[in-house]
């Protein structure tokens, strides 16, 4: 926490204690007008928790369109907000901003960062009119972000609706965005978008509308403001120098794909993935509990969305949040962290799978739904004696009702088990409860598997595991015995 800062429970108490006020409404008497504007633009009121005067001051939003849902430090947006935030002289004033989803935090972060004032409109509840254990969790994500002297938050929601905003709660929070911001920065705009829309009417209007030129995918709908008439942002010679906003503008290429996809079997002749990666036995292979790695959208599970942002914005070591990035992050921290996503009751735990990697690859599949592989070529791998001297158990397959019969110790491991519409007992699986930590283990113990026999060459330069390559354990597994 730093000097000065509220402390977390300082925060919970003001946020949950704090008067929200009724924008039109009794009192204030005369409330700043920005926010009188804003309800009427929505044609709803709109209520307000924290320092009301900030409304009294200029202020600029930095709008992107709804973002891929797994950004890089290498996306243009991410390189781009920063450097813009960092120009108080061509942007001063409160940033107005919103919360709970990406292209807005990350704007939130770096203004609390760079320690500006923020106006920010919810897509929910104010935190006076959440739950205790809802506001708790609240502000372990954005605490650091929330001092009550320099916050406004803005809501359209008197009190909780639904768990999630619906579509409709997002398209009024991007009106209210719209409508508190005396300058807009469209930074990334898509073509035929609603922020597209959104923003074109600004200029009937004549409020202002700064447009970022458009570089590459996903920013057409630039061009399409700037045909309409909006400005072209052009920074402050000696802010940003023309060669480097060149090189800020410049697109780098289409957005990569979040997953990793399975290698086939390496050919008989790959002479190099063979030797550099020499394969153990299936008997040895059958002594193993696996854990598989996966892109990760979002906050690993042990951090905070600021804690995330302030990774991305950096380009920090597991920054891509990509497969590879999450298994080395597990091996750095010796320590695999527990996610409760999924699993009945809300339990913590710690999936593995005793399945082969030649099984796992056939159950492999692509969801849409979640815009995800079911799994990723990347693992660690604990013996199988460690792993259960240290609590790891099978799942339990059982029907819905058996869950309340288990010891409250043993739910962890209930999965429900009721064919053919729900059966997942070909992917063996394995849970720890909490975080599994295997910083005792010893190099015999333990075996990181990766796509490709490169890929396995420069994590055995790490010396402290065994690493196989999946290429050389397929092809092997390909082969007839000799």
């Amino acid at each position: 926490m730093a000097p000065g800062q509220p402390s977390s429970q300082q925060l919970q108490t003001f946020w949950s204690e704090s008067a929200i006020v009724r924008v039109p409404g009794e009192e204030p008497a005369d409330p700043p007008r920005r926010l009188v504007h804003a309800s009427i633009r929505l044609g709803a009121p709109l209520w307000c928790q924290g320092n009301l005067s900030l409304a009294n001051h200029d202020t600029v939003a930095f709008i992107c369109s709804r973002t891929p849902r797994h950004p890089s430090p290498h996306n243009r947006w991410v390189r781009l907000v920063p450097r813009l935030l960092a120009q108080q002289a061509s942007f001063p004033g409160v940033i107005v901003s919103s919360l709970e989803a990406v292209q807005y935090d990350f704007v939130s972060y770096v203004a609390g960062s760079l320690g500006r004032p923020l106006i920010l409109a919810l897509p929910g509840p104010l935190p006076g009119a959440m739950s205790a254990g809802r506001l708790q969790e609240w502000l372990r994500h954005y605490e650091t972000i929330l001092d009550p002297g320099s916050t406004l938050l803005v809501s359209t929601q008197p009190s909780p609706v639904s768990p999630t905003p619906s579509s409709a709660d997002l398209r009024r929070r991007d009106v209210v965005v719209d409508g508190l911001a005396d300058v807009v920065v469209a930074i990334d705009i898509r073509q035929r978008g609603s922020m597209e829309q959104l923003l074109s009417s600004r200029l009937p209007e004549g409020r202002r509308l700064l447009v970022v030129p458009p570089g590459g995918h996903g920013t057409r709908g630039n061009q399409v403001l700037l045909e309409r008439g909006a400005q072209e942002l052009v920074p402050e010679l000696g802010e940003l120098p023309p060669e480097e906003w060149k090189q800020l503008i410049a697109p780098r290429g289409r957005p990569e794909t979040d997953a990793v996809q399975w290698p086939g079997a390496a050919p008989q002749g790959d002479t190099e993935a063979r030797e550099s990666a020499p394969l153990s036995t299936a008997d040895d292979l059958d002594e193993y509990l696996f854990h598989y790695t996966r892109a990760r959208p979002g906050p690993w599970p042990d951090q905070s969305r600021m804690d995330y942002f302030a990774e991305l914005r950096n380009g920090g070591q597991y920054s891509g949040h990509r497969g590879r990035d999450a298994l080395e992050r597990i091996l750095d921290h010796r320590k695999i962290y527990a996610s409760s996503r999924l699993i009945r009751g809300g339990v913590s735990v710690v999936c593995f799978t005793d399945r082969s990697p030649a099984a796992i690859r056939s159950l492999t599949r692509w969801s849409r739904g979640q815009t995800r592989w079911s799994f990723e070529p990347y693992a660690i791998a604990v013996r199988r004696r460690y792993a259960v001297a240290r609590g790891v158990a099978p799942v339990l397959h059982l029907s819905a009702g058996h869950h309340a019969e288990l010891a409250r110790e043993q739910q962890f491991r209930y999965q429900r088990f009721e064919p053919p519409e729900c059966d997942w007992t070909a992917e063996g699986e394995w849970r720890h409860a909490g975080d599994f930590d295997f910083s005792d283990v010893t190099p015999e113990d333990l075996t990181v598997i990766t796509p490709t026999a490169a890929e396995a060459l420069s994590l055995r330069a790490r010396g402290d595991c065994r690493v196989l390559s999946l290429d050389t354990i397929l092809g092997a597994a390909a082969r007839p015995a000799q």
